[in-house]
């Protein structure tokens, strides 16, 4: 396994625990679950992601098709929408390695225990 704790299956990258550095897991796809084992130890099971251009793809041909969007439009919002689910899958892989217990945003954030800091 690589320094990134994360394996790739078809393009994608999947997280394993970072104990597993250096060690060789398998892969094992089954229906959209992605089974990554360690000898016959099963580490972890994730979704398998597929490209989100391909979903919305029957969507755009129609636009282009009736003529509501050009294909340069077109080709411009889906690999724009696939970028960034890309930037999101890779903070949230991220996050994940970190190890940090739950997910906090700002709105979470209780200001009134700390009044010096402006909203």
């Amino acid at each position: 396994m690589p320094q990134t704790l994360l394996v790739s299956y078809k393009g994608n990258g999947y997280s394993v625990p970072k104990s597993y550095i250096g060690k060789r897991v398998k892969l094992i796809p089954i229906s959209n679950k992605l089974y990554v084992y360690f000898n016959t130890e099963l580490i972890t099971i994730h979704d398998i992601s597929i490209n989100k251009f391909i979903e919305y793809l029957d969507n755009y041909i129609e636009y282009i098709n009736n003529g509501s969007k050009t294909i340069i439009d077109a080709l411009y919002e889906l690999f724009e929408y696939e970028c960034n689910i890309r930037v999101e899958r890779a903070m949230n892989a991220c996050v994940k390695v970190a190890n940090f217990p739950f997910l906090k945003t700002f709105e979470d954030f209780n200001f009134s225990f700390q009044p010096s800091i402006n909203k």
